[in-house]
């Protein structure tokens, strides 16, 4: 979570492993007009973009091999000076053995992206 100033680039590394498939979730405030994600390997070649509908933009991927990536969210112009919120996630199943993973509370785990 954090805010940033119009069209900033926040990008976020993270090893990712194969055979599990990985939804990358960003979240911009009413403020900004337009909240990209994108995914690049560890060449820098674009994997995949997102499709935003409204002010949720996500992306699912399932790395063919272990590998470094970046997912970089950007927001684009925000409507006030002190800029836009936003947040971002990673979300793998609930099975998956992720090192630094935070635990989330049964009760809430149950949730699924849609599109």
């Amino acid at each position: 979570l954090g805010t940033v100033r119009k069209q900033v680039s926040s990008p976020f590394r993270a090893t990712l492993h194969p055979d599990m498939e990985y939804t990358f979730v960003a979240t911009c405030d009413g403020n900004c007009q337009d909240l990209n994600l994108t995914l690049k390997d560890a060449n820098g070649m674009e994997i995949a973009a997102s499709q935003k509908t409204g002010e949720l933009a996500t992306i699912s991927f399932t790395p063919p091999s272990q590998g470094e990536y970046q997912i970089t969210a950007k927001p684009g112009e925000c409507t006030k000076a002190e800029g836009c919120s936003f947040g971002m996630g990673i979300f793998v199943p609930a099975s998956a053995s992720v090192p630094n993973a935070s635990k989330i509370p049964a009760e809430i785990a149950q949730f699924r992206v849609c599109q």
